[in-house]
């Protein structure tokens, strides 16, 4: 008739129902990472924390030599040093699996000041105001943008969101949206 076979669904629901995520395979997922960055030092040359220890120590490289402006968005920073993989077909020596770092790499001092100053801008911004705003919708958007906005500055420890597309583009709508509803309410 039309309507989906619910019993049939290969949806979140039905990976639900069929354990594929439940909490005996999260608890082992994270006893098994546990356990590999304690082995890590044993086994560096084999875990994932060599390879970004590898990326930050090539940025590293090239912070030193363009330190004021960076080497620019999409240039590579290193060799393929990881053979013919996805990882190095997709990103082939542009990625840096920490956000600070990144920035400083491609834009520089220049482009980590203005990167900085957004952010603090943006937090103060909505520190001050949150509380002026009068419709309780408003209210719960700006601060669930400056939540999000907050869990992509921690999660800029290990990735590069902000130098995402997809990332950097919510982040952008959302502070926009955050200086919009300071504007219909008055308080801009």
């Amino acid at each position: 008739d039309g309507i989906r076979d619910v019993e049939r669904s290969r949806g979140l629901g039905d990976v639900y129902k069929r354990q594929v995520l439940n909490s005996t395979v999260i608890k082992e997922a994270m006893i098994n990472r546990s356990i590999s960055i304690l082995k890590a030092p044993r086994k560096f040359r084999e875990d994932t924390l060599f390879m970004r220890y590898l990326e930050s120590r090539y940025a590293w490289e090239k912070i030193l030599e363009n330190p004021f402006l960076g080497i620019g968005l999409g240039n590579a920073y290193r060799p393929k040093i990881f053979g013919n993989s996805n990882y190095e077909r997709n990103v082939g020596g542009t990625s840096v699996h920490n956000g600070y770092l990144a920035t400083q790499l491609k834009m520089g001092i220049m482009g980590t000041v203005a990167f900085f100053w957004l952010m603090i801008a943006f937090f103060y911004r909505v520190f001050k105001r949150w509380k002026d705003i009068k419709e309780p919708l408003y209210q719960a958007v700006v601060v669930g943008i400056a939540i999000s906005v907050g869990g992509m500055l921690i999660h800029n420890l290990v990735a590069s969101p902000f130098l995402t597309v997809h990332w950097v583009t919510l982040a952008a709508i959302g502070m926009g949206v955050t200086e919009k509803i300071f504007q219909i309410e008055g308080i801009a």
